[in-house]
């Protein structure tokens, strides 16, 4: 009971979708998430130190190029208001597919993600590792002797 009573309690403390809950690192972060915010953070901490190795996130499933990060921005209306924004943040290699926009946003540009009326969410865009099959992909069957059918 007291183990029920800890875990509900850590689950309305961080909320129901954990790392997309907003916190106090970049204003009005509920479009980023807290993972973007923290990503953030880091980055201004160490260009703030004025290091001059190369920034490495302490998360290393974020997919990093230089000084941007590879996110995915659901907009809130049209598309192309959302891409052209977002281009005008610093975004390169934009691409867009229905709703959403991908790309290499600059980290710095984070925190002005925010003020977008054309974004709906942002999130790091997700890495595969691994041998990844959709369960919509039909796979082949194994039968007892090995060979696929």
């Amino acid at each position: 009971m007291l183990i029920g009573l800890v875990g509900l309690s850590l689950l309305l403390a961080t909320g129901a979708r954990g790392q997309d809950m907003p916190d106090s690192n970049v204003e009005n972060p509920s479009k980023v998430g807290t993972v973007l915010s923290a990503l953030y953070e880091q980055y201004t901490i160490h260009a703030r130190q004025a290091d001059t190795t190369a920034f490495a996130p302490s998360n290393p499933l974020f997919r990093i190029v230089e000084d941007r990060v590879v996110i995915d921005a659901v907009a809130s209306g049209q598309t192309d208001a959302l891409r052209i924004d977002l281009e005008g943040l610093g975004m390169q290699k934009a691409a867009s597919f229905g709703r959403m926009v991908s790309g290499q946003l600059p980290i710095s540009a984070i925190a002005d993600v925010n003020a977008l009326e054309s974004l709906q969410f942002a999130r790091p865009a997700g890495a595969a590792t691994g041998d990844v099959r959709p369960e919509s992909t039909p796979q082949p069957e194994t039968r007892a002797d090995g060979e696929s059918t």
